[in-house]
């Protein structure tokens, strides 16, 4: 168990993030969030804009999954090209992923 004020939030922050990145288990993750809220009182504004940042990114993740059956169509139409590069290249690759796992495009 961590107490409060034991381990840094900005620590706690970048194992989340790194955990996100090594795809642990959505209850580790679960438990370094709540741990992140137990420290919140001793975050930084630099350690607020990591979690922001982190959220942005998994909210980018879960559009590109949700728009990837759809990317063949929405690239043909021309909608993807407002998008920013790098959420284009998320929305590729999770195209590619649902493709090797046998998904059907719409």
């Amino acid at each position: 168990m961590v107490e409060k004020c034991s381990v840094s939030c900005s620590f706690l922050l970048k194992l989340l993030k790194a955990a996100d990145i090594l795809n642990a288990s959505s209850s580790s993750k679960m438990e370094l969030a709540r741990k992140v809220g137990i420290q919140l009182e001793e975050a930084t504004v630099n350690d607020i804009n990591m979690a922001t940042n982190l959220f942005q990114l998994k909210l980018a993740e879960v559009a590109a999954n949700y728009m990837a059956p759809l990317c063949h169509r929405l690239r043909n139409c021309g909608e993807l090209e407002p998008l920013d590069e790098e959420l284009i290249d998320m929305v590729r690759d999770a195209s590619v992923r649902l493709s090797h796992e046998g998904g059907l495009y719409m």
